[in-house]
Protein backbone atom coordinates (compact mmCIF):
# COMPACT_ATOMS: atom_id res chain seq x y z
CA UNK A 1 0.00 0.00 0.00
CA UNK A 2 1.38 3.49 -1.10
CA UNK A 3 1.53 5.38 1.82
CA UNK A 4 3.55 9.01 2.93
CA UNK A 5 6.59 7.43 3.78
CA UNK A 6 7.18 6.11 0.22
CA UNK A 7 6.81 9.43 -1.14
CA UNK A 8 9.31 10.91 0.91
CA UNK A 9 11.85 7.58 0.31
CA UNK A 10 11.19 8.88 -3.57
CA UNK A 11 11.65 12.59 -2.49
CA UNK A 12 15.17 11.59 -0.41
CA UNK A 13 16.07 9.48 -3.55
CA UNK A 14 15.72 11.73 -5.96
CA UNK A 15 17.78 14.54 -3.95
CA UNK A 16 20.26 11.87 -3.30
CA UNK A 17 20.98 11.39 -7.29
CA UNK A 18 20.84 14.90 -7.70
CA UNK A 19 23.64 15.47 -5.09
CA UNK A 20 25.71 12.55 -6.82
CA UNK A 21 25.55 14.25 -10.27
CA UNK A 22 26.68 17.28 -9.09
CA UNK A 23 29.48 15.70 -7.16
CA UNK A 24 30.04 13.76 -10.37
CA UNK A 25 30.31 16.98 -13.07
CA UNK A 26 32.73 18.46 -10.07
CA UNK A 27 34.79 15.50 -10.14
CA UNK A 28 35.13 15.87 -13.75
CA UNK A 29 36.18 19.44 -14.23
CA UNK A 30 38.71 18.49 -10.79
CA UNK A 31 40.12 16.42 -13.18
CA UNK A 32 40.70 18.61 -16.48
CA UNK A 33 42.02 21.34 -14.48
CA UNK A 34 44.58 18.45 -12.52
CA UNK A 35 45.32 17.21 -16.41
CA UNK A 36 46.07 20.83 -17.72
CA UNK A 37 48.35 21.37 -14.65
CA UNK A 38 49.89 18.15 -15.68
CA UNK A 39 50.56 19.36 -19.20
CA UNK A 40 51.91 22.82 -18.64
CA UNK A 41 55.31 21.99 -17.96
CA UNK A 42 55.87 20.87 -21.35
CA UNK A 43 54.50 23.33 -23.22
CA UNK A 44 56.45 25.96 -24.94
CA UNK A 45 55.79 29.20 -25.71
CA UNK A 46 54.99 30.29 -29.39
CA UNK A 47 55.50 34.24 -28.98
CA UNK A 48 57.12 34.52 -32.10
CA UNK A 49 56.18 33.65 -35.76
CA UNK A 50 58.45 31.22 -37.17
CA UNK A 51 58.07 33.02 -40.69
CA UNK A 52 59.80 36.03 -39.41
CA UNK A 53 61.75 34.38 -36.53
CA UNK A 54 66.13 34.86 -36.81
CA UNK A 55 68.37 34.06 -39.60
CA UNK A 56 70.17 32.08 -37.97
CA UNK A 57 71.19 28.60 -39.86
CA UNK A 58 72.61 27.16 -36.80
CA UNK A 59 71.19 23.25 -37.14
CA UNK A 60 70.52 22.43 -33.18
CA UNK A 61 68.25 26.00 -33.49
CA UNK A 62 66.28 24.66 -36.45
CA UNK A 63 65.72 21.29 -35.27
CA UNK A 64 64.66 23.06 -31.58
CA UNK A 65 62.04 25.07 -33.71
CA UNK A 66 60.71 21.84 -35.75
CA UNK A 67 60.62 19.77 -32.42
CA UNK A 68 58.17 22.26 -30.43
CA UNK A 69 56.24 22.95 -33.57
CA UNK A 70 55.71 19.11 -33.31
CA UNK A 71 54.92 19.06 -29.85
CA UNK A 72 52.73 21.93 -30.24
CA UNK A 73 50.81 19.79 -32.84
CA UNK A 74 50.55 17.08 -30.91
CA UNK A 75 49.40 18.82 -27.65
CA UNK A 76 46.69 20.59 -29.84
CA UNK A 77 45.55 16.84 -30.96
CA UNK A 78 45.83 15.19 -27.68
CA UNK A 79 43.58 18.41 -26.35
CA UNK A 80 41.10 17.52 -28.84
CA UNK A 81 40.92 13.54 -27.59
CA UNK A 82 40.53 15.13 -24.23
CA UNK A 83 37.62 17.30 -25.78
CA UNK A 84 35.98 14.44 -27.28
CA UNK A 85 36.35 12.13 -24.63
CA UNK A 86 35.02 14.80 -22.36
CA UNK A 87 31.84 15.16 -24.35
CA UNK A 88 31.57 11.56 -24.57
CA UNK A 89 31.57 11.93 -20.84
CA UNK A 90 29.42 14.93 -20.31
CA UNK A 91 26.67 13.02 -22.69
CA UNK A 92 27.08 9.87 -20.87
CA UNK A 93 26.16 11.81 -18.13
CA UNK A 94 23.08 13.31 -19.44
CA UNK A 95 21.74 10.52 -20.63
CA UNK A 96 21.90 8.68 -17.77
CA UNK A 97 20.79 11.58 -15.30
CA UNK A 98 17.82 11.65 -17.72
CA UNK A 99 16.93 7.57 -17.99
CA UNK A 100 16.52 8.01 -13.96
CA UNK A 101 14.95 11.51 -14.38
CA UNK A 102 12.53 9.48 -16.46
CA UNK A 103 12.08 6.19 -13.83
CA UNK A 104 11.88 8.10 -11.33
CA UNK A 105 9.02 10.54 -13.23
CA UNK A 106 7.03 7.08 -13.60
CA UNK A 107 7.62 5.54 -10.03
CA UNK A 108 5.98 8.97 -9.00
CA UNK A 109 3.67 8.40 -11.37
CA UNK A 110 3.02 5.20 -9.98
CA UNK A 111 2.70 6.11 -6.49
CA UNK A 112 0.43 8.70 -7.32
CA UNK A 113 -2.05 6.40 -9.14
CA UNK A 114 -2.05 3.85 -6.62
CA UNK A 115 -2.85 6.38 -4.36
CA UNK A 116 -5.62 7.76 -5.95
CA UNK A 117 -7.09 4.01 -6.97
CA UNK A 118 -6.93 2.85 -3.10
CA UNK A 119 -8.54 6.38 -1.92
CA UNK A 120 -11.57 5.66 -4.74
CA UNK A 121 -11.60 2.14 -3.65
CA UNK A 122 -12.00 3.31 0.14
CA UNK A 123 -14.17 5.89 -0.93
CA UNK A 124 -16.41 4.41 -3.66
CA UNK A 125 -20.36 2.81 -2.73
CA UNK A 126 -20.61 -0.78 -2.15
CA UNK A 127 -24.00 -2.42 -2.13
CA UNK A 128 -24.77 -5.94 -1.65
CA UNK A 129 -26.84 -8.51 -0.66
CA UNK A 130 -27.08 -9.13 3.24
CA UNK A 131 -29.67 -11.81 3.33
CA UNK A 132 -33.12 -13.16 1.85
CA UNK A 133 -36.12 -15.14 2.88
CA UNK A 134 -39.34 -16.27 1.84
CA UNK A 135 -41.77 -13.82 4.21
CA UNK A 136 -44.56 -16.45 3.92
CA UNK A 137 -44.80 -20.03 3.50
CA UNK A 138 -45.45 -21.27 -0.10
CA UNK A 139 -48.74 -22.55 -0.90
CA UNK A 140 -49.85 -23.89 -3.96
CA UNK A 141 -50.68 -22.37 -6.86
CA UNK A 142 -49.93 -18.91 -4.92
CA UNK A 143 -47.19 -16.10 -5.57
CA UNK A 144 -43.55 -16.60 -4.60
CA UNK A 145 -42.75 -13.53 -2.59
CA UNK A 146 -39.27 -13.34 -1.65
CA UNK A 147 -37.43 -10.17 0.20
CA UNK A 148 -33.78 -9.53 -0.48
CA UNK A 149 -32.35 -7.14 2.24
CA UNK A 150 -29.02 -4.96 1.09
CA UNK A 151 -26.75 -2.22 2.34
CA UNK A 152 -24.12 0.03 1.41
CA UNK A 153 -21.16 -0.78 2.98
CA UNK A 154 -19.31 1.94 1.10
CA UNK A 155 -18.52 5.45 2.08
CA UNK A 156 -21.11 7.69 -0.40
CA UNK A 157 -24.31 6.94 -1.62
CA UNK A 158 -24.68 4.66 -4.49
CA UNK A 159 -26.89 6.54 -7.43
CA UNK A 160 -28.74 6.01 -10.06
CA UNK A 161 -29.52 2.63 -8.51
CA UNK A 162 -31.62 -0.12 -9.85
CA UNK A 163 -32.49 -4.09 -8.90
CA UNK A 164 -33.01 -6.61 -11.51
CA UNK A 165 -34.23 -9.92 -10.06
CA UNK A 166 -36.93 -12.59 -10.62
CA UNK A 167 -36.94 -16.29 -9.44
CA UNK A 168 -37.29 -19.22 -11.40
CA UNK A 169 -37.87 -22.61 -11.25
CA UNK A 170 -35.34 -25.45 -11.51
CA UNK A 171 -36.19 -29.11 -11.80
CA UNK A 172 -34.38 -31.72 -9.93
CA UNK A 173 -32.67 -32.80 -13.08
CA UNK A 174 -31.84 -29.53 -14.49
CA UNK A 175 -30.65 -28.42 -10.98
CA UNK A 176 -27.97 -31.61 -11.28
CA UNK A 177 -27.16 -31.91 -14.46
CA UNK A 178 -25.69 -27.99 -15.16
CA UNK A 179 -28.59 -26.66 -16.56
CA UNK A 180 -29.72 -24.38 -13.68
CA UNK A 181 -25.86 -23.97 -12.82
CA UNK A 182 -25.24 -22.51 -16.61
CA UNK A 183 -28.19 -20.08 -16.41
CA UNK A 184 -26.99 -18.48 -13.20
CA UNK A 185 -23.77 -18.00 -14.65
CA UNK A 186 -25.28 -16.68 -17.86
CA UNK A 187 -27.23 -13.75 -15.28
CA UNK A 188 -24.61 -12.88 -13.86
CA UNK A 189 -22.49 -12.10 -16.86
CA UNK A 190 -25.80 -9.99 -18.51
CA UNK A 191 -25.90 -8.25 -14.55
CA UNK A 192 -22.14 -7.12 -15.41
CA UNK A 193 -23.15 -5.58 -18.73
CA UNK A 194 -26.62 -3.61 -17.53
CA UNK A 195 -25.79 0.16 -17.42
CA UNK A 196 -27.30 2.40 -14.37
CA UNK A 197 -30.43 3.67 -15.46
CA UNK A 198 -30.46 7.64 -15.69
CA UNK A 199 -32.76 8.07 -12.39
CA UNK A 200 -32.81 9.88 -8.66
CA UNK A 201 -32.93 6.72 -6.91
CA UNK A 202 -29.85 6.44 -4.43
CA UNK A 203 -28.73 3.92 -1.50
CA UNK A 204 -27.10 5.99 1.07
CA UNK A 205 -24.26 4.09 2.98
CA UNK A 206 -25.74 1.92 5.67
CA UNK A 207 -24.88 -1.12 7.88
CA UNK A 208 -25.68 -5.08 8.00
CA UNK A 209 -28.12 -3.80 10.50
CA UNK A 210 -30.36 -1.36 8.62
CA UNK A 211 -30.32 -2.86 5.66
CA UNK A 212 -32.91 -1.95 2.71
CA UNK A 213 -35.51 -4.76 1.31
CA UNK A 214 -36.16 -5.28 -1.87
CA UNK A 215 -39.37 -7.55 -2.60
CA UNK A 216 -39.95 -9.72 -5.15
CA UNK A 217 -43.34 -11.12 -6.43
CA UNK A 218 -43.43 -13.74 -8.98
CA UNK A 219 -46.99 -13.10 -10.04
CA UNK A 220 -45.94 -9.10 -10.29
CA UNK A 221 -47.14 -7.21 -13.54
CA UNK A 222 -43.72 -5.82 -13.59
CA UNK A 223 -42.39 -9.01 -14.96
CA UNK A 224 -42.74 -9.91 -18.46
CA UNK A 225 -45.74 -12.43 -18.40
CA UNK A 226 -42.74 -14.88 -19.68
CA UNK A 227 -41.51 -14.77 -16.35
CA UNK A 228 -44.57 -14.79 -14.46
CA UNK A 229 -45.69 -18.13 -12.94
CA UNK A 230 -47.03 -19.31 -9.30
CA UNK A 231 -46.20 -22.03 -6.77
CA UNK A 232 -46.44 -25.57 -8.26
CA UNK A 233 -47.47 -28.79 -6.38
CA UNK A 234 -43.76 -30.33 -6.74
CA UNK A 235 -42.23 -26.57 -5.72
CA UNK A 236 -44.44 -27.13 -2.98
CA UNK A 237 -43.59 -29.96 -1.74
CA UNK A 238 -39.68 -30.00 -1.93
CA UNK A 239 -39.14 -31.99 -5.24
CA UNK A 240 -38.31 -28.62 -7.36
CA UNK A 241 -35.53 -25.56 -6.54
CA UNK A 242 -36.37 -22.07 -6.07
CA UNK A 243 -33.27 -19.84 -7.51
CA UNK A 244 -33.63 -16.14 -6.98
CA UNK A 245 -31.06 -14.53 -9.76
CA UNK A 246 -30.71 -10.57 -9.20
CA UNK A 247 -28.27 -7.90 -9.94
CA UNK A 248 -27.65 -4.13 -7.87
CA UNK A 249 -26.79 -1.45 -10.59
CA UNK A 250 -25.70 1.83 -9.52
CA UNK A 251 -23.17 4.52 -9.96
CA UNK A 252 -20.02 5.43 -7.98
CA UNK A 253 -16.89 7.48 -8.24
CA UNK A 254 -17.77 7.98 -11.87
CA UNK A 255 -18.12 4.97 -13.14
CA UNK A 256 -21.18 1.99 -13.05
CA UNK A 257 -20.89 -1.08 -10.65
CA UNK A 258 -22.66 -4.49 -10.51
CA UNK A 259 -23.84 -6.70 -7.58
CA UNK A 260 -24.72 -10.53 -8.78
CA UNK A 261 -26.46 -12.76 -6.35
CA UNK A 262 -28.25 -15.86 -5.94
CA UNK A 263 -30.51 -17.34 -3.46
CA UNK A 264 -31.75 -21.17 -3.86
CA UNK A 265 -34.45 -23.01 -1.74
CA UNK A 266 -36.01 -26.07 -1.90
CA UNK A 267 -38.88 -26.77 0.89
CA UNK A 268 -38.36 -29.25 3.59
CA UNK A 269 -34.37 -28.64 3.51
CA UNK A 270 -33.67 -24.65 2.96
CA UNK A 271 -34.90 -22.40 5.81
CA UNK A 272 -37.24 -20.11 4.52
CA UNK A 273 -36.06 -17.18 6.62
CA UNK A 274 -32.53 -17.60 5.25
CA UNK A 275 -32.09 -18.52 1.88
CA UNK A 276 -29.12 -20.89 0.88
CA UNK A 277 -26.55 -18.68 -0.74
CA UNK A 278 -26.22 -20.11 -4.37
CA UNK A 279 -22.93 -21.89 -5.15
CA UNK A 280 -21.61 -19.69 -8.33
CA UNK A 281 -23.44 -16.08 -9.47
CA UNK A 282 -22.14 -14.05 -6.59
CA UNK A 283 -20.26 -11.16 -7.77
CA UNK A 284 -19.23 -7.70 -7.49
CA UNK A 285 -17.08 -5.08 -9.51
Amino acid sequence: MATPLALLLWLAGLAMLIIALSRISMWMERWKIEREKEEEPYRQPNDQDPSQGTKATDFSTISARLYAIAHQLHTQKEQYRRSDRDNASRSIITIVFIALTAAFACGSDWIFYRQLSEMQTERRAWVGPVDANLPTDLLESGPVKIDVMYSNTGHEPGTNFAVVAFPKVFSQIEWNNGTAKEFIIAHRSLCFNIPSPANTRMVFPSTTSSSYVAHIDSSSTDFPEILRFKASKTLVSGDDYLALVGCFVYHSIGIDHHTSFCYSYKAKETDRMHLNICTVGTDAD
